[in-house]
């Protein structure tokens, strides 16, 4: 992706939509076959995820709608959360703790405003 890609129509509705009483959330999870450490699971989502400029890029709205630019604060470490579910940490306390995870208000991404 190059820098300052515009908004598909799709996304630039998105960020239109997102308000603090409507959040525009997107959960993923991610369930593994076995325990990582914290460096190892920060390494694995660094390859898979990152790999990909999106992940990294953050929308910047202007007189047309918005553009796609790469974060100049992104920290991957502000994104990895460590938890311990309750007893008995199976499947039912993983979905509840997801769906309490989901509806929890993120930090507000900054998003500046471009006047040409």
């Amino acid at each position: 992706m190059s820098t300052g890609e515009r908004l598909s129509g799709v996304d630039r509705a998105w960020l239109r939509m997102d308000r603090p009483e409507n959040p525009m959330i997107i959960v993923g999870l991610i369930v593994l076959g076995r325990r990582l450490a914290r460096p190892a699971l920060r390494s694995l989502i660094a390859q898979r995820l990152l790999a990909f400029d999106r992940f990294r890029c953050e929308p910047v709205t202007d007189a047309l709608g918005a553009t796609w630019t790469e974060s100049t604060s992104f920290n991957l470490d502000d994104h990895l959360l460590s938890a311990a579910l309750p007893d008995p940490g199976g499947q039912q306390e993983l979905e509840a703790f997801a769906g309490e995870l989901s509806g929890t208000p993120l930090p507000a991404v900054p998003i500046s405003l471009v006047v040409p």
